[in-house]
């Protein structure tokens, strides 16, 4: 059910466990992801020397990850939570966010204004600051 304080609560058909198709020998699996990303926004990654990640930032043009959203914690908000459209040339730039297999609801739940720790295991390596949540129709920018 929406809440227009939070955004609308959306499922991502087409994402599951399907997606996923075995890569030819030597080739890296490819995973489909529904477009558009509900979530727009900036991405910060964190320094090697602020805990992120040791390569720095990631070249890929998406990243699946986990993350959480405060008050929760690793231990009780952690799910699948993928990346994409970031400049990899950058520790900040604008970037879209999604939940994989969650809703945006309970402790997934976000709003414009909320912070997305991106972790890599029990570490966040980056934070996904969300500006604006698409509606459920994904044509329109909801405040």
């Amino acid at each position: 059910m929406a809440d227009p304080a939070y955004g609308p609560a959306r499922r991502h058909p087409g994402v599951s466990a399907h997606s996923v198709r075995p890569a030819p020998k030597g080739q890296t699996a490819r995973v489909r992801f529904p477009e558009p990303f509900p979530f727009l926004g900036e991405v910060i990654w964190l320094t090697p020397d602020q805990g992120g990640r040791r390569k720095g930032v990631p070249p890929a043009p998406h990243l699946a990850v986990t993350g959480f959203v405060p008050p929760h914690t690793v231990d009780d908000g952690l799910a699948s939570f993928v990346l994409k459209g970031w400049d990899p040339t950058a520790w900040r730039s604008p970037a879209e966010g999604m939940w994989l297999l969650v809703e945006a609801e309970g402790a997934q739940r976000v709003r414009a204004g909320s912070v997305v720790h991106v972790t890599e295991g029990r570490r966040t390596v980056a934070l996904f600051l969300v500006d604006r949540i698409r509606d459920g129709e994904g044509h329109r920018l909801a405040p």
